[in-house]
């Protein structure tokens, strides 16, 4: 954010940047501490250790191509973004990624942060709090916290295309222009639809940059420089992106006709893309960190009671989240309170805190935070609806996103009104040494209006804080009623003792901080910045760091993903059958689901031991095995943790099949079920998923137990366990060889086949399209292929055919699939709607399937990232060649100031 008010050419910071590496290393090292301790490592929702270790993960393999095959019959994820995020890793192992991973990131984030606030002209002292402001802001912390690192490197990417734009207004402004461009293309790669976000902020700032520089050229040659620079900005983040913007484009934007989402009426379609809204009343947790609580998986008191998340008309029909938040909104009450000074005197024109430059940065910054906010209500307010029906925002399904901005804007207003300050109240001499209580009564005798005006509306402030925070800790009955009707009754006592001691703190906080900036205001520190620094520096640290930690969650990993009887007989050859829950059926809906549900509770509805097991083990199922130690052990499922938008193949398949289960898990080869052991339950099972053929067994009857106090729940056979591994005898083998094969050139007739009850899928197969001419053959039962090999992205089978025959693999079709025969390249074939397959002639054969996406996009991005670190060694060592003179420029006359070589250290 060049000013022409600030220097477009300085000397380097060298102790600058070394002074706050070693302050960011401190503070996340206290943060972070257990990370060193033997098998702890952090909680991470969407991409924990157990994902982190899976085969579909491997780095860097995964640069020539992921596919993710444990999660239904495989999903296509192109290959690996050249990004941060995948070389972190490449380099460490899965243990140390979920241990590391998040510490990095944020260690990244804070570094470009300060190269940013320094490339603005902001002194060093300023720079530094400012990048600890940024690193430690509770939205960033709340998202590694949960899990999701690559928020903090989209962020990063953010701060370097601004620092890039920072003095693009000086010498070699183009070049800058063109790696801001880069950065916001790693931005995108990064973060997905949050750096699409960021990425509109920076355009805006782009044009709006070029309109308030310069100001003594015609405003249309400042509107066509502000124009061809964003323009510029965008190409390059393009070209840089393109690897990430193709995938998208083909597997969510083309697809995502036929979706469920697609499907919806226009009020369901607006409940479901805006379910991730901020309450209008829980804008308070920017200023009360633990108001609302922390996270649903935040242990003890701390949980969260709001209401992100919140399914639209739960309180009436109790279905879907009643809530559902993994990250905080804590921007820091200092920080707040700066940035709000910063805007209250950049409306003071004749002030002389900031340069007119200067007052028009931060209005930019102080809308852009505020419409941020707005948007981010979502459903609670009618803002969203405006940006609702453009292009994209009816997909993102979360307006909560738009909380990053919103604190992108306040970090800044915050470095702004704090560097104001500095010039304000700090430089200059220090006068007589006077006491604290001395120079107040001097300053106030002393100031502006704006000044008095302002610290009489701070009191006021704090007082009526004190008033309601007196309101609500009177408040409790109110708040336990609340709670049990959101059915959180049992903890209810101890979450309202946390929410109000989280009120008591911030009035703690709030004193201190309104304390330090009257010290500042006062004059009390002129002359002495360094020390009125390091005062604003402590409280910040130490209030954000407290807000912060609840989000920095610790297990015992070693303990969590020790394997057990279950798990054992479930990973031996797991791609040889596929595992699935019971209660997974209710997301297939249809008629046989509905009508299993309903005869199970006429049998066990009154039997509320019975029902509390089984509603245990589903959730035991999807949390602890389908999301940790399936993919931990690379055991394959059909079942989805999540799946806001399901690809339109698969809706079109479940919708066609949902309502014969039996032939569902017969086609995707669905070999184990989890369920109750008692012998009516497997009798239902056989009555209503398979009445004619009655193909389920127990396998494995087993009991869910812990060893200690606190340690995860493992499994173990009895006899008499209530739980039981169901196997289902129907199922289709992984890889199995045909005589028989039908061909359609049309898919609904494929689906309206396949759900025939005519169509026996053990005997013949349907092969969508161009393919081998139909071969009605004789009936005979399906022939197993053995598997040589098996990886995610490759696999070699052994198929003795007959005579000509379809070689069926019961994984999904994806045109970046290739297949050999003894080593020969064929054509891949489209089965079954989903399913993928090969022609074979008579006698015995290898057969390999590859995943090879392809590599050009990648190999676009990878030429944009050798550029742009081309450009920026360019103008690194054009700078250092630069001599160590000071250009300023006001009002667009250029003036040299004297120059003593230093850079201000406050």
């Amino acid at each position: 954010m060049s000013s022409p008010n600030i220097p477009a050419d300085r000397p380097k910071d060298r102790g600058g940047f070394l002074s706050t590496l070693l302050c960011l290393i401190v503070v996340l090292l206290i943060m972070f501490h257990q990370s060193f301790e033997p098998g702890q490592t952090l909680f991470n929702n969407d991409g924990p250790l157990g994902v982190q270790n899976s085969a579909w993960q491997s780095m860097p393999e995964g640069f020539r191509g992921v596919w993710l095959d444990l999660l239904w019959v495989g999903y296509p994820s192109g290959s690996a973004l050249m990004t941060i995020t995948s070389s972190v890793h490449t380099l460490l192992s899965p243990v140390n990624v979920s241990k590391f991973q998040g510490p990095i990131s944020l260690l990244l984030l804070g570094l470009s942060a300060w190269l940013f606030f320094s490339q603005s002209g902001f002194s060093r002292g300023v720079s530094l709090i400012s990048s600890l402001a940024v690193t430690l802001n509770m939205n960033t912390v709340s998202h590694v916290g949960w899990g999701l690192a690559s928020r903090a490197m989209c962020l990063a990417a953010v701060f370097l295309a601004l620092a890039a734009l920072a003095r693009a207004t000086g010498g070699r402004g183009w070049l800058r222009v063109i790696l801001s461009g880069l950065a916001v293309g790693v931005c995108v790669m990064e973060g997905f639809d949050i750096g699409a976000i960021y990425s509109l902020y920076i355009a805006a700032w782009t044009f709006f940059l070029a309109l308030i520089s310069n100001q003594e050229k015609p405003v249309v040659r400042r509107v066509g420089v502000g124009a061809l620079r964003t323009g510029i900005v965008a190409v390059f983040a393009a070209f840089l992106a393109w690897q990430a913007v193709n995938f998208l484009i083909a597997n969510v934007i083309r697809p995502k006709a036929g979706t469920a989402q697609e499907q919806m009426q226009p009020e369901d379609r607006w409940n479901f893309t805006t379910q991730w809204s901020l309450p209008k009343v829980e804008v308070l947790r920017l200023l009360v960190p633990g108001l609302f609580g922390y996270g649903v998986h935040t242990p003890g008191d701390a949980q969260y009671w709001g209401t992100v998340g919140q399914q639209p008309g739960w309180d009436q029909h109790h279905q879907g989240f009643p809530r559902y938040s993994g990250a905080g909104e804590y921007a820091g009450l200092l920080v707040m309170l700066i940035a709000a000074w910063a805007l209250v005197f950049s409306l003071q024109e004749k002030n002389g805190t900031f340069s007119d430059f200067e007052r028009k940065v931060i209005w930019f910054w102080a809308v852009a935070a505020f419409l941020s906010l707005l948007f981010a209500l979502g459903r609670h307010a009618v803002f969203y609806k405006f940006i609702y029906p453009l292009p994209y925002f009816s997909t993102i399904r979360n307006p909560l996103k738009f909380m990053h901005p919103f604190h992108l804007g306040v970090v800044t207003l915050f470095a702004y009104g704090l560097q104001g300050m500095s010039r304000r109240y700090l430089e200059g001499a220090s006068g007589k040494a006077r006491s604290l209580r001395q120079s107040l009564q001097q300053w106030w005798a002393t100031a502006t209006g704006a000044e008095k005006k302002w610290t009489i509306g701070t009191v006021l402030f704090l007082i009526v804080s004190l008033i309601v925070g007196m309101v609500y800790s009177s408040s409790e009955r109110e708040l336990l009623q609340y709670l049990q009707k959101t059915g959180l009754g049992e903890p209810a006592a101890g979450i309202i003792k946390f929410s109000k001691a989280q009120v008591g703190i911030y009035l703690v906080f709030l004193i201190i901080s309104v304390a330090a900036l009257l010290a500042i205001f006062s004059g009390y520190f002129r002359g002495r910045p360094r020390w009125a620094l390091i005062l604003v520096g402590l409280i910040l640290v130490v209030d954000l760091v407290r807000a912060d930690l609840p989000w920095v969650i610790y297990y015992d990993y070693a303990d969590k993903y020790t394997s057990n009887i279950a798990v054992d007989r479930l990973r031996e050859k797991p791609y040889e059958g596929r595992v699935t829950e019971v209660g997974q059926l209710r997301k297939f809906g249809g008629s046989a689901t509905q009508k299993f549900f309903t005869s199970l509770v006429n049998i066990y509805g009154g039997n509320q031991a019975w029902m509390r097991q089984f509603e245990f083990m589903m959730q035991y199922y999807d949390g602890a095995w389908l999301q940790q130690l399936f993919p931990y052990y690379n055991i394959q499922s059909l079942d989805m943790p999540q799946e806001p938008r399901a690809p339109g193949d698969k809706t079109a398949y479940n919708s066609a099949l949902g309502g014969n289960i039996a032939r569902m898990w017969t086609l995707t080869n669905t070999r184990y079920i989890v369920g109750m052991a008692d012998p009516a339950f497997l009798s239902l099972l056989n009555h209503e998923i398979d009445p004619v053929q009655r193909r389920f067994k127990i396998v494995m009857p087993f009991e869910l137990y812990q060893d200690k106090a606190g340690a995860s729940i493992k499994a173990q056979i009895n006899p008499n366990g209530p739980f039981a591994l169901i196997e289902f005898t129907g199922s289709l083998p992984r890889a199995g060889i045909y005589s028989r094969w039908e061909v359609s050139t049309n898919q609904d007739n494929t689906l309206k086949t396949l759900a025939s009850t005519k169509f026996n899928p053990h005997e013949s197969v349907i092969i969508d399209g161009d393919g081998p001419a139909t071969a009605p053959g004789p009936a005979s039962q399906v022939q197993t292929a053995e598997f040589i090999s098996y990886a995610p992205t490759r696999i070699q089978l052994r198929a003795n055919a007959t005579g000509p025959s379809i070689l069926l693999l019961n994984d999904r079709y994806d045109p970046d699939w290739k297949v050999f025969v003894d080593g020969k390249p064929d054509k891949l074939l489209r089965c079954n709607y989903v399913m993928r397959g090969v022609a074979l002639g008579p006698g015995e054969h290898t057969v390999e399937f590859r995943y090879e996406p392809k590599f050009g996009t990648a190999f676009v991005s990878l030429t944009a990232i050798v550029l742009g670190l081309g450009l920026l060694g360019m103008v690194v060592v054009l700078e250092r060649r630069t001599p160590a003179v000071e250009t300023v420029k006001t009002n667009g006359s250029p003036v040299k100031p004297p120059t003593t070589g230093k850079k201000p250290k406050a």
